[in-house]
């Protein structure tokens, strides 16, 4: 867990801008890899795959649109991605739930057909309550654990009013990914989560990898310093 990733959706409109550049500024900066937000600068496969390595940056994921990954898994595969992530789903009534889960699961196993792992990502709409159970648990609880992971935004878990270390705990084992943010976009460590028994659940609880994601700037400082900043805090952390 000592590798900690980009999520390149919190460089905004310098993705789309300035795509190859970006990534640039991600290597000099020290990540140690992204997960992308589904967009890829219009580049084959191979040759962004060929790309990053020169930059010595590792594609660990990708946030991709629950109806749009099955048709995205062999250029993710060629990448080299470890993961899938689907960003959010309408979650809204218990049939919903239950329909999302079984599709899930076949596109879990689809995923580890290619090498890839299949995880859901939440925002705070997964701790709205359905048969007084939180959206998310249900989401787990019928889904294969074998072919579906969990992306644990502690940012929206936060915002939401839950302690982002005691759900990685109740949930050991489940959660692969950590999305590290905080509930109300202030610079890392200075918002209302706990990171330190954050990062110790996560390492206790099994997840793999740490990725920053930022939904905007703070301090009016633009984004490549603030990712910079979020990332030296959290070398602090898990060192």
């Amino acid at each position: 867990m000592e590798q900690v990733y980009l999520q390149t959706y919190s460089l905004g409109k310098a993705m789309e801008e300035a795509f190859l550049t970006s990534l640039e500024k991600v290597a000099q900066i020290g990540y140690s890899g992204v997960e992308f937000a589904g967009g890829y600068g219009g580049m084959e496969a191979e040759k962004l795959k060929t790309y990053l390595a020169q930059l010595d940056l590792v594609p660990i994921s990708s946030h991709v649109g629950l109806d749009k990954i099955e048709a995205q898994l062999p250029y993710l595969a060629a990448l080299g991605a470890s993961y899938v992530i689907c960003p959010g789903t309408p979650l809204n009534t218990y049939d919903e739930i239950m329909a999302k889960a079984e599709e899930m699961n076949r596109i879990g196993k689809l995923a580890k057909e290619q090498g890839l792992t299949f995880g859901y990502h939440n925002h705070y709409a997964e701790f709205n309550q359905v048969q007084d159970q939180y959206v998310l648990d249900l989401l787990l609880q019928n889904t294969d654990p074998a072919c579906v992971t969990l992306q644990l935004d502690a940012g929206w878990a936060a915002y939401a009013g839950i302690d982002p270390a005691a759900y990685l705990a109740q949930h050991a084992g489940r959660c692969s990914l950590l999305h590290v943010k905080e509930a109300h976009n202030e610079k890392t460590g200075c918002g209302i989560i706990d990171w330190q028994n954050v990062i110790r659940a996560a390492r206790e609880s099994g997840v793999a990898a740490c990725i920053v994601e930022r939904e905007g700037v703070y301090e009016n400082k633009d984004i490549f310093s603030c990712v910079a900043e979020d990332l030296m805090y959290l070398h602090n952390q898990i060192q």
